[in-house]
C-alpha cells in the first residue's frame, strides 16, 4: 500500500470514530451517563435498614445519619471511621451511604432551661462532690443523691454503646464548690474507640457553667 492510500485510510478510520462519539454523545447528553443516583425515597429506605443495634454490636458508632440531598446519599456520622469500618458498611448496605472520613466531634445531651427553682436563703448548703473519671450517668447518679439536678441527664449505656468508654473530664460546679439546693449539674466526658478515635459528649444543664 502507497504511503498516499494508507493515510487516506488513517484519515477514514479517524472521520468514522468522531461520527460514532458524535453520534453517542447527542443521544445520551455524554458517553456514559454512569448509575442513575438514588430517588429520595430510596435514600429513605435505606436509612431505615441501618440497624444500629447490630453495628454497635460489630464495633462501629455513630452520632447520627441524614439524608444528603445535595450529594445524594446518606450520611453516616462514624464516631470511629476507620477504613475497614467504611468498607463493612459498604459491602453490607451497598451503594448510597456517604460515611464520613474524619470522626464525629461527639454528641450533646445538654439541656437548657430546665426550669429549676432558685434556692432559697435558708435551703441547705451542700458540697459539690469530685465525680471527674466517673461514667457519666454514675456521675450525674452521685450528683443527684447531693441534691444537685438537671434535665437531660446521660442513661445508663447498653452493652454495646460507645458511652461506656466515656468518664467525666470537667465539671459544673466544680469539685469542692458549696451551693444551695437546688442547684443545677453539667458533665463533659471524653472517651477513645478502638483506633485511637476521642469522640466526647455534653451532658446536664448549661446553666450550670454560667
Amino acid at each position: 500500500m502507497s504511503a498516499v492510500g494508507g493515510g487516506r485510510w488513517l484519515l477514514a478510520a479517524l472521520l468514522l470514530l468522531t461520527l460514532v462519539a458524535g453520534a453517542a454523545f447527542a443521544t445520551n447528553g455524554r458517553p456514559d451517563d454512569g448509575p442513575a443516583a438514588p430517588t429520595e425515597a430510596e435514600l429513605k429506605r435505606l436509612e431505615d435498614r441501618i440497624d444500629v443495634a447490630a453495628l454497635e454490636r460489630d464495633g462501629i458508632f455513630f452520632a447520627r445519619s441524614s439524608i444528603e440531598e445535595e450529594r445524594r446519599c446518606v450520611e453516616l456520622q462514624l464516631l470511629n471511621p476507620s477504613r475497614a469500618n467504611i468498607s463493612f458498611l459498604r459491602e453490607q448496605y451497598g451503594p448510597g451511604l456517604c460515611p464520613n472520613r474524619r470522626p464525629a466531634g461527639g454528641y450533646a445531651r445538654a439541656s437548657v432551661g430546665c426550669g429549676v427553682p432558685a434556692p432559697k436563703r435558708d435551703a441547705p448548703v451542700v458540697t459539690v462532690p469530685d465525680v471527674r473519671g466517673l461514667p457519666p450517668h454514675l456521675a450525674a447518679k452521685r450528683l443527684r443523691a447531693t441534691g444537685l439536678t438537671a434535665c437531660g441527664t446521660p442513661p445508663r449505656p447498653g452493652r454495646y454503646d460507645a458511652a461506656n468508654v466515656l468518664r467525666v473530664m470537667s465539671q459544673c460546679p466544680r469539685a469542692g464548690t458549696r451551693v444551695r439546693r437546688p442547684a443545677l449539674f453539667a458533665l463533659a466526658s471524653a472517651g477513645y474507640l478502638a483506633g485511637g478515635f476521642r469522640f466526647t459528649e455534653r451532658a446536664g444543664a448549661d446553666e450550670a457553667c454560667g
